[in-house]
């Protein structure tokens, strides 16, 4: 029996016969086409479903009886159902906008990546993947870093809206904005690149370089803070063991151990393009990668004491203010463990000795004052100062040889300021919003009596012209950036306190008002530009701008020589101003990663150019 047809003869709606196909043998049924041609559709004015044979005949039942003719609508090509929200057009559109954010993506590591300088003829293989530090490539330190003028002033257009060709000449010109902007991506740019060399140089210091070290940092830096409880005996035995296979270093010493190798060699460097330098980055990098050891292994112990604050004092001369901070919270921490606090009170248990208690009582004052620096400059919270702490003043010996006389000087002097600065926030805490005008008043006097060290205590030019080593230099030229940058910074912020506004802006502009912040800002100018003639290094930069925030100082010179009526009465300060701007960017330019600071002041520099004729002061000199 053959297989009944699926359809039905619209007419009579039985099931049709073969004789349905071609010709009409039943009567009431109509001749229909080939099924496999067969389609419903419903007629659109009668909506009445048939099979259709043809587009005239048969008609619909319903218009037959009606007289009218059958209209069936246009049947369009189904298009392909997607689903919901894939639209096509949305998918090219999201495939243009990766392809540009793709394209902008290597435009700007284009712009980031600086090309480096090769010296012509130089023929050697540049292949070497693990980019090893030893002494061959420690001969040329600067060749490699060299920056052309190109690069420094082309890939930085998305940092600076100008360029070196289109300088900025406007009255409006935000001086401290400009080189904030370019410390911040040193900074990044910086810490990017410690990041890539610890994980790929290969670092190789040679024992007689680091026996050198050593000896130089125990010679010179012998009355730092807390130097009196490093074993010597055993940091002078490291790099022999260092080299042995079967000798293991607990974590802590080893990271003292790099740090004073850093020291030292900073010491002894004598120009920006000595080796020594290129020696000073591979023992940072020595430190990064003792750090995690170090960490897991600290117990707070006098060791790690010592580790945490030679990092802080690291930090502040390598762009990494962050972990600075974090080191200064730790050595915070182990000095209260140890009761450092507590050197002078009946029956406490600490770590000073009879021999060794004047020491730890200089090394705690210094570090209260840096507490205070930190808290004024940086705007962090307390951390020693914010608890209960008695420890008096060391004794001082009158008999002492020239070289003590100079560190007692010193340390006196900061103690002073350390003084003041307390009384300082003792103020801010107990100032009232009635007592706002008061308060800018005794903030002048107190900042009169930190000038006043220097102009009558002369410890400006003859203290660094009576210092002996490089360290006591170092250490003259540390005491007057300190005080002078206390001074603009107290200013600062009683005036924001005054203004009750938290944003400094404003109140930059109002400092080059001041006397006495203008007259600290010539003296931070005057001894950066002579601290950068004596250490022409990128440590020097990287401490100016980092740890004492430099840049406000330059504003504020800056501002009053653009906006003084007489520029004959700022001839010297456009001369150091001059002068400074050629020194960093001279010692800079050597750097890849100073790149951005090297084009700020070259920004600021050619503003004064093109206000003042440079020739006219190039022969004064700072006085």
């Amino acid at each position: 029996m053959s297989e009944r047809p699926s359809f039905r003869c619209p007419k009579c709606t039985s099931f049709p016969t073969p004789d349905h196909f071609g010709h009409s043998l039943i009567p009431n049924c109509e001749p229909m086409a080939d099924p496999l041609k067969l389609s419903q559709i419903s007629c659109s004015k009668c909506k009445e479903r048939k099979v259709k044979c043809d587009r005239i005949v048969p008609k619909c039942s319903r218009c037959d009886v009606r007289g009218v003719e059958c209209v069936y609508p246009h049947r369009n090509k189904r298009r392909p159902v997607g689903r919901p929200g894939n639209d096509s057009s949305i998918y090219s559109t999201g495939n243009t906008l990766a392809t540009i954010l793709e394209r902008l993506q290597r435009v700007e590591n284009k712009c980031v990546t600086l090309p480096q300088w090769q010296p012509p003829g130089d023929s050697s293989d540049v292949s070497s993947a693990k980019q090893t530090i030893s002494i061959e490539s420690l001969v040329r330190p600067s060749t490699a870093t060299a920056l052309t003028s190109e690069a420094v002033s082309n890939p930085l257009g998305s940092i600076f809206p100008w360029s070196l060709d289109t300088p900025p000449f406007q009255d409006d010109f935000d001086a401290v904005s400009t080189l904030q902007s370019a410390i911040d991506e040193v900074e990044k740019r910086v810490h990017r690149q410690a990041a890539k060399s610890v994980v790929r140089d290969a670092i190789h210091i040679p024992k007689e370089l680091a026996r050198t070290w050593v000896e130089s940092f125990f010679r010179h830096m012998h009355s730092d803070m807390f130097v009196n409880l490093i074993d010597r005996k055993l940091i002078e035995l490291i790099p022999e063991l260092v080299e042995m296979n079967h000798v293991h270093l607990d974590g802590s010493i080893t990271f003292v151990y790099y740090t004073v190798l850093y020291f030292g060699c900073s010491i002894t460097a004598s120009t920006p393009n000595s080796a020594d330098i290129q020696y000073c980055k591979a023992a940072y990098i020595c430190c990064l990668r003792a750090l995690p050891e170090w960490q897991r292994e600290a117990t707070g112990s006098t060791t790690d004491l010592i580790a945490a604050l030679s990092m802080v004092m690291i930090c502040a001369e390598s762009f990494n203010f962050e972990l600075g901070w974090q080191m200064y919270n730790l050595a915070c921490e182990y000095a209260q463990s140890l009761n450092l606090q507590s050197l002078d009170v009946y029956g406490s248990s600490s770590i000073a000795s009879e021999g060794t208690s004047d020491g730890d009582r200089k090394s705690f004052w210094e570090l209260i004052q840096i507490d205070l620096f930190i808290q004024l400059v940086f705007d962090k919270p307390p951390r020693i100062t914010a608890t209960t702490w008695k420890v008096n003043m060391p004794w001082l010996n009158p008999d002492s040889q020239p070289k003590e006389k100079v560190e007692a000087t010193l340390f006196l002097c900061g103690s002073r300021i350390t003084l003041i600065l307390m009384r300082f926030f003792s103020m801010l805490e107990m100032a009232s919003d009635d007592s706002r005008g008061e308060l800018m008043q005794e903030t002048e006097a107190l900042c009169q009596e930190i000038q006043e060290l220097y102009t009558q205590g002369r410890l400006g030019k003859s203290l660094v012209g009576s210092a002996q080593s490089e360290a006591d230099i170092w250490k003259a030229i540390d005491a007057n950036l300190i005080g002078y940058t206390c001074i603009i910074f107290m200013l600062r912020k009683a005036r924001m306190h005054a203004l009750n506004s938290p944003i400094p802006s404003p109140v930059d502009s109002d400092l080059m008002d001041s006397l006495i912040a203008l007259d600290a800002a010539r003296n931070i100018i005057k001894t950066s530009e002579s601290l950068l003639i004596r250490y022409p290094w990128p440590t020097s930069v990287a401490a100016l701008f980092g740890a004492f925030k430099i840049q406000i100082a330059y504003t504020i010179l800056f501002n009053a020589v653009r906006r003084g009526p007489d520029r004959n009465a700022y001839a010297t300060d456009i001369r150091m101003l001059q002068s400074l701007g050629e020194s960093i960017i001279k010692i800079s330019s050597a750097e890849k990663e100073f790149a951005p600071l090297v084009h700020a002041v070259q920004a600021l520099n050619t503003d004064l150019k093109q206000r003042y004729d440079w020739n006219k002061f190039s022969h004064l000199r700072a006085g």
